[in-house]
């Protein structure tokens, strides 16, 4: 709800835009191909392997709740006031667009918006994005998101995602790959210094 997600084209055209879409990667070949690409968009899936990792390493598992249904304006001022020390986040979505988080801007008519346009996705042929709920994490506040593109098992880029003053989202590539344990001690001197 950073402002970006708010589209020129109405809620009701979406799903008729990619209905067309669907009908020309049948006749042309698209690259990417949409369906694809917003099939990549189910976050729970990754989050379910993640999980089974975490287990088989012996580490503590994320944290997960899943909504049925939406989370409430009441849920999103909690969360906003930091009263409950959560973030909601939405499948289907890139770059926080639909991240409540400590802080954040969304107003009750943005959120609003929001809900309104998964109505659409029930014409869309995987499914409608799941809500879900996870701890909050300062460190993301403060540091940001460390992301990697691995191809053939190799780092090919990296680089930090973070919330600005503002609710946008920043990406700043990282020149050097440096191991996690470096990473704890920087979030470290910076939480210490912080406080």
């Amino acid at each position: 709800m950073t402002g970006r997600e708010t589209s020129d084209i109405a809620t009701e055209d979406q799903g008729v835009l990619f209905e067309a879409l669907l009908e020309l990667i049948a006749h042309t070949p698209v690259f990417p191909n949409p369906v694809q690409t917003l099939a990549q968009g189910k976050k729970l899936g990754n989050v379910e392997l993640l999980r089974l990792a975490a287990i088989s390493l012996g580490h503590d598992q994320p944290n997960v709740g899943v909504f049925k249904g939406e989370p409430t304006w009441e849920d999103v001022l909690e969360v906003k006031s930091g009263k409950r020390a959560t973030v909601f986040k939405r499948e289907f979505s890139d770059c926080g667009m639909h991240v409540v988080t400590r802080g954040s801007k969304v107003t009750k008519r943005e959120w609003n918006e929001t809900l309104e346009q998964a109505k659409v996705w029930h014409r869309l042929p995987f499914g409608v994005p799941t809500w879900f709920e996870q701890p909050y994490v300062p460190e993301l506040q403060c540091v940001g998101e460390v992301r990697a593109l691995i191809v053939n098992g190799m780092v090919t880029y990296t680089f930090v995602t973070s919330r600005n003053s503002d609710g946008t989202w920043e990406v700043e590539p990282i020149q050097k790959v440096r191991p996690t344990t470096f990473i704890k001690y920087l979030l470290l001197f910076i939480f210490c210094s912080i406080f």
